[in-house]
C-alpha cells in the first residue's frame, strides 16, 4: 500500500481544479527553494492510531499540514479553495489506500517575510487504512 502522504500528492496532482493553478507543483514535507509559484507542500504533523483490546485496528488519523503558497495572497487562497474543494469530505481510494474520510480542521494565513512569498495553511484529518 502506498504512503498516505504520497498517495494524497498524487490525488490532488489528478484534480483538475488543483493541477490547473499549480501544474506539478505538490511537494512533500518541502518544496524546493527555487521552485516556480504557486505551489503545495504538504507536511504531516502527527498520526494517531486507533487501537483495540487485540491490538492495532489498521485504521489511523494523520493531521496533514497543506500549505499553498504563492507570490501574492489572492493566489494563495485560490490555491487553497482548490485543494479544501478537492479533499475536504472526500471518502474513496486515493491510490491504493482506502480512504475513510478527510476533514479541512482549521485554516490560517502566512507570510514568508524573508522570500516575500504569501500562504494559506490548512490542516487536514485524514482517517484512512495502513498496512
Amino acid at each position: 500500500m502506498m504512503d498516505i502522504m504520497e498517495a494524497l500528492r498524487a490525488f490532488l496532482l489528478a484534480d483538475a481544479g488543483v493541477a490547473g493553478l499549480v501544474g506539478e507543483r505538490v511537494f512533500v514535507t518541502e518544496a524546493p527553494q527555487d521552485a516556480a509559484l504557486p505551489l503545495v507542500v504538504l507536511k504531516r504533523v502527527s498520526t494517531p492510531r486507533v487501537y483495540a483490546q487485540t491490538g492495532p485496528s489498521g485504521l489511523a488519523w494523520p493531521r496533514v499540514q497543506i500549505t499553498a503558497r504563492a507570490a501574492r495572497q489572492a493566489e494563495a487562497v485560490a490555491v487553497a479553495k482548490a485543494v479544501r474543494t478537492a479533499v475536504n469530505g472526500y471518502r474513496g481510494s486515493m491510490g491504493d489506500v482506502p480512504v475513510q474520510a478527510v476533514f479541512v480542521d482549521t485554516e490560517r494565513d502566512g507570510f514568508l517575510f524573508d522570500t516575500d512569498k504569501f500562504e494559506r495553511v490548512q490542516d487536514a484529518i485524514v482517517w484512512h487504512a495502513e498496512d
